[in-house]
C-alpha cells in the first residue's frame, strides 16, 4: 500500500506541478468567463441569478455597454419589477443610437410591469405605423381599455403573423362578443320576476327567485282575500314579496354586470398569455 502511494506520487506530483502555473494563468472572474456564465444562467432559465451576475459585471466595467440589453432581459425574464425605472437609463445608449432591439425590450418590460408608464409613447415612435399599432394594441388590451382596442381593431388595415396576428384576432372576437344589458336584465325582472337573471344565464338565481316572489305574494293575497287591509299576514307576506321583488330586480342588473365582466376577464387572460409568450 505505501509503495503504492509512492508510486503515484511521483507520477501525479509532477503532472500537477507543471499544471498549476497553466490554471495560474487562466482568470475565472475575467469578463469572458463571467459573461459566459451568466449567459449560461440565462440559457438555463437561472434568470434571477443570471440578473446579478449582469449586474457584477455592469459594477466591474461600466464602460461596457455591450451585455446591457441582456441584463435588462433577465430583469423582465425574473419579473422584478422592481428594476424597471432603472431599465430606461441602463438602455438610453442604445435607445438614443436609434437601435430598435433596445427599443423593443424597453416596451416588452413595460408590458410586464408598467403599461401605462409615460415612456412607453417616447419609445413608440422608434417603430414604424404597423409596429406602433401592434404595441398600442398591447397597451390597451394591459391597461384594460376596451374601447380603444376595438376603435384601433376596426382602423387597423394592416396584416400581422405569429403572436401579433394572435392578438389582432382575439379583438376582432371581443367586437363579435355579445353582451347583456343590465337595463334590459332589469326591465325584464320588473315584468316576469326572474327573467332578468334567466336572461344573464343565471338559471338557478331566477327559478328562486321565481319561487320566492310568486309564493309570498300569493300569501299575501290570500291573507287580504280573507281578512282585507286589516290582515296583519298580508302586509306582512306583502312586504316581504316586494322586497325580494326590488332586491331581484338589482339582482338581474348585477347579474348582467357580472355576465360581461366575466367574458372580459376571460379575453383579458388570453390577451395577457398572448403578450407575454411573446417575450
Amino acid at each position: 500500500m505505501i509503495r503504492f502511494a509512492k508510486i503515484t506520487l511521483r507520477v501525479f506530483l509532477p503532472a500537477f506541478l507543471c499544471a498549476g502555473p497553466l490554471l495560474a494563468q487562466e482568470d475565472l472572474f475575467s469578463r469572458e468567463n463571467s459573461l459566459a456564465f451568466a449567459r449560461y444562467l440565462q440559457r438555463t432559465q437561472q434568470f434571477d441569478f443570471a440578473a446579478q451576475e449582469y449586474e457584477r459585471l455592469h459594477y466591474l466595467w461600466p464602460a461596457d455597454t455591450s451585455f446591457l440589453l441582456e441584463m435588462v432581459a433577465n430583469y423582465r425574464l425574473s419579473g422584478e419589477c422592481k428594476h424597471f425605472s432603472r431599465a430606461y437609463e441602463l438602455l438610453s445608449d442604445g435607445l438614443g443610437r436609434g437601435h430598435s432591439d433596445y427599443a423593443r425590450e424597453y416596451l416588452a418590460l413595460c408590458f410586464k410591469c408598467a403599461p401605462a408608464h409615460e415612456r412607453f409613447d417616447e419609445v413608440l415612435a422608434f417603430f414604424p405605423e404597423h409596429e406602433r399599432s401592434y404595441y398600442r394594441l398591447g397597451q390597451f388590451w394591459l391597461n384594460k381599455q376596451y374601447d380603444n382596442a376595438l376603435a384601433l381593431y376596426a382602423a387597423n388595415s394592416y396584416e400581422y403573423e405569429g403572436n401579433r396576428a394572435l392578438l389582432f384576432s382575439l379583438t376582432g372576437e371581443l367586437s363579435e362578443q355579445r353582451f347583456k344589458s343590465p337595463a334590459l336584465a332589469m326591465a325584464l325582472s320588473a315584468l316576469v320576476p326572474g327573467s332578468g337573471r334567466a336572461y344573464s344565464k343565471r338559471w338557478a338565481d331566477a327559478a328562486i327567485s321565481f319561487v320566492l316572489i310568486s309564493t309570498s305574494a300569493f300569501a299575501s293575497y290570500r291573507a287580504f282575500h280573507k281578512k282585507g287591509i286589516k290582515s296583519v299576514n298580508g302586509w306582512l307576506f306583502g312586504g316581504i314579496s316586494f322586497s325580494f321583488y326590488v332586491s331581484n330586480i338589482y339582482g338581474s342588473y348585477k347579474a348582467a354586470k357580472h355576465y360581461n365582466s366575466s367574458i372580459y376577464k376571460d379575453y383579458q387572460q388570453h390577451a395577457e398569455s398572448i403578450l407575454h409568450r411573446a417575450y
